[in-house]
């Protein structure tokens, strides 16, 4: 199921609901894409189907969630759509199914634009490939635009790119995932203190309320120690940490 429907009573003043009480017809009113906005004109076009839609809980499909099922059925409507509205043939041959369905079933297939991802890939292939015929070289050459579209910069890379600047590629790359984890958020923490103490207090926050005696700084001087890091020359010589100029260690 593509989107979430309503009945809508050809006899206006029926609220019924139910098909078996006057006839009628579907209409689509929520969307993978559209579903908060559709059920809001639902709302002012039909306010009883819509207060129905408000006390239900709906579903909607998303390709890079738990219903990698629907991924072949919408394959295969998507190549017939395409064939439709162009008047030619779109047929993906075994092997490159295989390997596009193996792709888009796979945990690093994140479908971010649900279903205009893939009707936007199915319609590419189609339309490179010599007479509408899919083979594997345009799965692949697919494969590679969907995952450098969905490469796009977060807060992880982010993350990474402020490791590199302090601790240089290799020695980055050698941390486990734990204390890379822990060190971004530290050094992200310093980028936006004005000193050892003012980042100490914003780390240790609920830790210190249980301590009798406190030194914010030192636990934090000695935390950045373990990795050869100092937080005056963090501060003063790489940019990611809130200065100008750029010194990696190697």
């Amino acid at each position: 199921m593509r989107a979430a429907a309503v009945f809508r009573p050809e006899k206006e003043k029926s609220q019924s609901l139910r098909p078996s009480r006057a006839r009628g017809r579907v209409k689509r009113v929520a969307s993978p894409v559209l579903a908060a906005a559709s059920i809001a004109w639902a709302a002012r076009t039909w306010p009883a189907p819509a207060e129905t839609l408000r006390i239900r809980s709906f579903c909607l499909v998303c390709l890079g969630g738990t219903r990698r099922e629907d991924i072949a059925p919408n394959l295969d409507y998507e190549l017939e759509r395409v064939a439709r509205e162009t008047g030619r043939s779109a047929l993906l041959l075994n092997d490159a199914r295989q390997r596009f369905l193996k792709f888009a079933s796979s945990a690093s297939a994140s479908w971010r634009a649900n279903f205009r991802d893939l009707s936007a890939a199915v319609t590419r292939m189609a339309t490179l490939a010599p007479a509408g015929r899919i083979r594997v070289v345009e799965v692949e050459e697919e494969i590679e635009r969907l995952e450098a579209s969905w490469r796009e910069p977060d807060a992880h890379s982010a993350h990474d790119e402020r490791l590199v600047a302090a601790l240089g590629a290799k020695a980055a790359a050698a941390l486990d995932l734990f204390d890379r984890a822990q060190l971004a958020t530290v050094l992200e923490v310093c980028a936006k203190s004005a000193s050892l103490s003012e980042a100490g207090r914003s780390l240790f926050a609920e830790s210190r309320k249980q301590r009798t005696s406190v030194n914010d700084a030192d636990r934090l001087r000695k935390y950045l120690a373990r990795f050869g890091l100092d937080f005056a020359e963090l501060r003063s010589s790489h940019p990611l940490l809130g200065m100008s100029e750029t010194r990696r260690r190697t």
